[in-house]
């Protein structure tokens, strides 16, 4: 027997997931080079984060998120501000993609994969915008 998940079953999912503060971790946004691509069977320890001059990984608070919406049977929710990555120097590195973890667990939530991948050289941004994770019924 295969469940659908209606609309504002998908608005409450995520909600619940990334806003609801009640003793819930945080989480951090990484980049990664390798260990890709994100799919169903992915861990975090499968993947090496970024390590160009000036990677940070991204902290993100629950409150840093909007109310989820849906549309057209997608529901979403998005950051409220852009995180944005810096490369200030040393050896260029070729980023395949991004990491939402558990600020204390680890555990991949959400992650997406680059095509194209691209380099992370000196003065190099990547912005994401918006954030946004999504999920939809496959009935």
């Amino acid at each position: 027997m295969d469940w659908v998940i209606p609309d504002e079953g998908k608005t409450k999912i995520l909600d619940e997931i990334f806003r609801l503060t009640t003793a819930r971790e945080s989480f951090v946004l990484d980049q990664w080079v390798s260990g890709g691509p994100v799919d169903d069977d992915s861990t975090g320890a499968d993947f090496t984060l970024a390590s160009y001059t000036g990677y940070a990984q991204i902290a993100i608070a629950r409150a840093d998120w909007n109310v989820a919406t849906d549309a057209a049977h997608i529901g979403s929710i998005e950051k409220t501000t852009n995180p944005v990555f810096t490369c200030t120097g040393g050896s260029p590195q070729t980023i395949a993609g991004l990491l939402l973890r558990g600020a204390t667990s680890g555990i991949i939530y959400a992650g997406c994969n680059y095509s194209p991948t691209i380099s992370m050289a000196n003065g190099a941004t990547d912005t994401i915008n918006p954030l946004k994770v999504s999920d939809k019924t496959f009935a």
